[in-house]
């Protein structure tokens, strides 16, 4: 929307609005006892959107952009340290990604006549990622408050249009990819 506002030469109202983001993760795992604590399978979901507006006297221009991200993969845990009902220890992770992204532009004229129009596309990108790090964890029962520090490295594909990979999102000519 920036370089659209920049290009049009006019004194143009913008305005950005990003909402809240869900990332939901479940997880099948083996607790055991020996050098590994914890292995299993997990699976999160991430869904993110934004709107970006311009506006004049005559009209609107928005960019919708919803974004849906969908990691699997394998976790393993290794308590360094426990303490009644506070362990602390080392983790890893590694995951397939698979992201989904839905772009409608909407132009709304109001002057000098009234003009609807909407255009969407959808892209699409595959990647696998890693994570290691420390982890703190404080057990009641069945249920589990955990902090992670770790550094997560991704090797993510670019955003392909889903029903033609001949062409993919770029900026600038840079190709446009997904952050892990």
């Amino acid at each position: 929307q920036e370089f659209r506002r920049k290009e049009s030469g006019l004194s143009l109202q913008t305005t950005e609005s990003y909402p809240i983001t869900p990332n939901y993760r479940f997880e099948i795992t083996n607790n055991v006892t020996g050098s590994i604590n914890k292995y299993g399978l997990f699976y999160t979901f991430n869904s993110t959107g934004a709107r970006s507006t311009i506006s004049d006297y005559s009209g609107r221009l928005d960019l919708d952009a919803v974004i849906i991200g969908n990691q699997a993969g394998i976790t393993i845990d290794h308590i360094l340290k426990k303490r009644n009902l506070l362990e602390y220890g080392i983790y890893a992770e590694a995951a397939y990604l698979r992201t989904r992204l839905k772009t409608t532009d909407y132009l709304h004229l109001i002057f000098p006549e009234e003009y609807e129009e909407a255009e969407s596309y959808r892209f699409k990108s595959n990647g696998i990622s890693s994570e290691f790090g420390l982890f703190l964890q404080y057990n009641l029962e069945h249920l589990r408050a955990r902090m992670n520090l770790g550094y997560q490295f991704g090797l993510l594909g670019k955003l392909y249009l889903s029903n033609d990979k001949r062409y993919w999102l770029a900026l600038n000519n840079y190709s446009l990819k997904p952050k892990c």
